[in-house]
């Protein structure tokens, strides 16, 4: 796992790279596992919040 997060971090620091990612409005991140969930974990949060604003909601199929 650690050379897999190693080459992931390196790939994210090639420019080409970043400027594509930028070029999507991605923001590049070689962060950990730890920092990658608390990330999901305040995207949930922020959604949950911004769809219930809207009173936006899920439809079953």
């Amino acid at each position: 796992m650690k050379r897999l997060q190693d080459e992931l971090a390196k790939t994210l620091r090639d420019p080409d790279v970043r400027s594509r990612l930028l070029a999507m409005a991605v923001t590049p991140d070689s962060g950990n596992a730890d920092s990658f969930a608390k990330t999901i974990a305040t995207e949930i949060e922020l959604w949950a919040t911004v769809a219930k604003a809207a009173n936006i909601k899920a439809e079953a199929n």
